[in-house]
Order: structure tokens, then C-alpha cells, then sequence
């Protein structure tokens, strides 16, 4: 005698035609929806790469392409998804079909997260990422764990500038350690090309080799170098703030040269981030993403 099993009280539609099997519990949803929808499934049910149909698999419900435990013929396939929740798998229908289409908030974001990105949903992910983005000014720390870990580009670079910009604090939080390492390394690096840059631009002798239009615009370049770094203000502005020009000669070769300067020795990006009223020049960047094994795969 066959297990039983429990319908999804949500997604289990009639005229579905694929069945997701959880556990005990079947969504049946449409191969249409998920086609449009997903790179994953898209692949599974074209037969375009290995996730093709031939991978339906008999769940311990009935025949992947008969009965699956159901009633009728019109399933062309049972997916198996082992390992994984019920109710997880739930939020993420929600949130793919629109008329059940729930808040992504900070209670659920990272379960859907997950199936998102293993499963290929870009329409979700980027959901997730506007939620991150838009709380990034109180979380900067949560939000780059999640972007680092699920590959997230717009969010990590915004929230690596906020990490840098309050490094000395965050970095102490136990909760920096759940960065990868390579992310950690990555800050480290910045932070200490910053440090760095910083004794060195408070060199007179650091402005002394730059090609600039006067004399006098080397001592010039220091003196307000060394003003600008007593405010903490080097690598952010305010939104509608430039980089202060050249002083002395006021010439726009000259500004240029020093903020060249400026952002060589400082290790600062040419194009800002921008975080709610303010421009970060110092972040880092999402390396390319790591091809994913199938979520078939043994």
C-alpha cells in the first residue's frame, strides 16, 4: 500500500499539470509557470540540458507519470525535491504565482532566498534584493551575509561600502564571521590599503612627484588632505557633493590630478555606490558567480 500523502492547502491547482513532491506533501503546480519562470526548470522540462523530463522521478506517493498518488493523466512529471521543506517551498510558490503573491520580509527572506538561487528564479531574487537594498542602511552586516552568500551583486557592493565605511565595529560583531572567507580577505584588504594610503597622503612628500599647474598646489593639496581627513570624510560624500578641486590654482587639470591621486593611494573605486543621501567610493565588488551543480546532482 502506497504512503499517504497531503495536498498543499495553496498550491495544489487541478489543472496543474507537474507535481512537486516535499515529503508528504504535493504541490501540483504548471510546467508553463515554471518554465517562464525559472532556468532551472526551464532546462528540465525543454530536455535542452540534463534536467530534462527523463529525470522525473517516482516518488513514494505512485508513478512520477501516471497516478503520482493523483487521479488523472494530465501530469507529465513528478519532481522530488529531497531535502527540502514543506512549508519553504510553500513561501516560494507564493511568491512566484501573483495571486498569491506574498511580502518577502526579514522572517522569510533567506529560506526563499535559497530556493531562488538553487533553482534559478531571477523574478524572486530580485524581489530579495530590493527587500536587502532597502534595509541596507540598518542591516549592512545581515544584508551582505546574504548577498555574498547568494550571489546578489547590487546589494553586496552597497553593503560592503557601509561595512568598510564602520569596519573597526562590524568586524567585532560574531556575526562577521559568517562571511566567506574570501569576502572576509576581500575587506581586509581594502581596509588596509585605506590605512595605508592615508599615512601615506599625510606625507608632505607624498604630493611633491604629482604633475600639478603652481608651486604652490602640492602644499595646497596636503594641507587640505590633512584638514579632510581630521572629519573622517575621505571615500564618502554627500550625494550632491564633488571631491573638493585644486585651491590654489583652481585649474581643471590640476583637480583632476588630485583627486587621481587621492583615489589611487586610497584604494577608491572611479564610480561611487550610492546608499540612501550619501556616495561611497570605497566597496568591493562580487566576483563572478561559481557555476552551481544541478540540485539532481549526487
Amino acid at each position: 500500500m502506497l504512503p499517504k500523502f497531503r495536498k498543499n492547502p495553496i498550491h495544489h491547482y487541478p489543472d496543474g499539470n507537474v507535481v512537486l513532491c516535499v515529503g508528504h506533501e504535493h504541490f501540483r503546480v504548471h510546467a508553463s509557470i515554471f518554465r517562464a519562470s525559472s532556468s532551472f526548470f526551464d532546462g528540465f522540462f525543454s530536455g535542452n540540458g540534463k534536467e530534462t523530463v527523463s529525470h522525473s522521478v517516482r516518488c513514494e506517493h505512485g508513478d512520477p507519470k501516471t497516478d503520482t498518488g493523483e487521479t488523472d493523466r494530465k501530469v507529465i512529471a513528478t519532481v522530488q525535491l529531497p531535502g527540502k521543506n514543506s512549508k519553504e517551498v510553500e513561501m516560494l510558490l507564493s511568491t512566484l504565482y501573483l495571486h498569491t503573491e506574498m511580502e518577502i520580509t526579514w522572517e522569510n527572506v533567506e529560506p526563499i532566498l535559497k530556493l531562488a538561487d538553487e533553482y534559478g528564479f531571477p523574478r524572486i531574487l530580485a524581489k530579495c534584493d530590493q527587500l536587502l537594498r532597502r534595509d541596507i542602511g540598518n542591516k549592512p552586516l545581515e544584508v551582505l551575509i546574504l548577498a555574498d552568500r547568494y550571489r546578489l551583486p547590487k546589494a553586496f557592493n552597497a553593503s560592503s561600502a557601509l561595512v568598510l565605511h564602520d569596519y573597526a565595529k562590524i568586524s567585532r560583531r560574531p556575526e562577521y564571521k559568517q562571511l566567506s572567507l574570501e569576502t572576509r580577505v576581500e575587506l581586509q584588504a581594502v581596509r588596509l590599503r585605506y590605512l595605508d594610503g592615508i599615512e601615506e597622503l599625510s606625507q608632505q612628500s607624498a604630493w611633491a612627484n604629482v604633475k600639478f599647474n603652481h608651486p604652490s598646489c602640492p602644499a595646497n593639496h596636503f594641507q587640505h588632505f590633512n584638514n579632510q581627513r581630521s572629519t573622517g570624510s575621505l571615500a564618502t560624500l554627500p550625494l550632491k557633493q564633488d571631491f573638493t578641486g585644486c585651491q590654489c590654482c583652481q585649474q581643471p587639470d590640476c583637480t583632476k590630478a588630485k583627486i587621481k591621486r587621492l583615489k589611487v593611494a586610497l584604494g577608491m573605486s572611479d564610480e561611487p555606490v550610492i546608499v540612501e543621501d550619501k556616495k561611497y567610493y570605497l566597496y568591493i565588488e562580487l566576483a563572478e558567480p561559481i557555476k552551481k551543480k544541478s540540485p539532481f546532482s549526487a
